[in-house]
């Protein structure tokens, strides 16, 4: 009995060192998608704010946004996407406005695409 004993001692702890490690990479996994989603949320609200600044274009009654008015949101962006859609950005001010008022043409959408899937 007294070996029983020793045995399960001896087990316990290398049990309980696989246990932490376990729930270690399980809490990690959690975490990480945690914020991949939350950087998701930024980035998808960041988009809505960039599309619904360039249709807003449409709306003749408003004057035309110029580079400066196109800067603060290429800034956020950068950080947010990265250098290739902060450019896309700063090249909606030299675009003609044209397709739908409603929707977006491909061309605006396409470059978001890669950061805004699930």
């Amino acid at each position: 009995m007294a070996e029983y004993i020793n045995l399960l001692s001896a087990l316990l702890a290398p049990t309980i060192a696989i246990l932490g490690i376990i729930f270690t990479v399980l809490q990690w996994h959690t975490s990480e998608k945690s914020r991949q989603n939350a950087l998701f949320d930024r980035r998808y609200a960041c988009y809505m704010r960039l599309r619904e600044t360039y249709l807003s274009q449409h709306d003749e009654s408003k004057r035309p946004l110029d580079i400066e008015d196109w800067i603060p949101l290429a800034e956020e962006a950068g950080f947010l996407f990265g250098a290739d859609i902060r450019t896309h950005v700063l090249a909606l001010a030299d675009k003609e406005i044209s397709g739908s008022p409603f929707f977006p043409d491909d061309w605006f959408v396409k470059p978001f695409e890669k950061y805004l899937r699930l």
